[in-house]
């Protein structure tokens, strides 16, 4: 794919991007995908949507305009100021204003302090105020029912061993240690 072309997700796409769509001699550079990155770090921190659009047209054309209240997104992300500054910057709408991937990386938000085995710390953690994205509790089996589990009896057609002459019938079926593919083997509960 040649950069300069057409190419993106409406709601995700940097506004010269969707102006490429339509005028073929404009092009555009890597600080578009800086623009996705803040449209994605902002989707997995919220669970939303920075451009909700009935349709794709409409999503394009709030992309292209990048009308945004910041005053929302700072309560969306926990009033963490310093992640709000990073965004800002990621989805200005001049690419020119965007920071590079090393000014990225070397923002205050991603310093963080590990222990002695790579673990992150949680020095000045803040426990948010509320919480977009809801917790699933998923039901994990008991010990004592995993352990009831019987394991399956293999008849003694699926373990073939054979010995090690060298006649053509044992390369042709060579050594079966496990049941073929398509046999299903079921565990039977006490």
């Amino acid at each position: 794919m040649d950069v300069g072309k057409y190419c993106g997700s409406p709601g995700f796409m940097a506004p010269e991007v969707i102006l490429c769509e339509n005028n073929q001699t404009l092009t555009y550079n890597e600080k578009c995908d800086i623009f996705s990155l803040g449209c994605i770090l902002y989707r997995l921190i919220t669970n939303k949507s920075l451009f909700n659009g009935q349709n794709s047209l409409a999503m394009k054309q709030q992309n292209l305009e990048c009308h945004l209240d910041w005053i929302q997104i700072q309560e969306e992300l926990y009033q963490n100021k310093a992640l709000t500054n990073l965004l800002n910057k990621l989805l200005s709408i001049d690419p020119k204003q965007r920071p590079s991937c090393e000014e990225i990386l070397n923002s205050k938000i991603l310093h963080v302090q590990l222990d002695n085995v790579g673990c992150p710390l949680f020095i000045n953690y803040k426990k948010p105020k509320s919480t977009s994205i809801q917790q699933i509790k998923t039901p994990r089996p008991s010990i004592k029912s995993v352990s009831n589990c019987k394991l399956p009896q293999l008849s003694p057609n699926h373990v073939k061993i054979n010995n090690h002459n060298n006649n053509n019938n044992n390369k042709k079926q060579g050594n079966f240690l496990l049941p073929p593919i398509n046999t299903r083997i079921k565990t039977e509960q006490y």
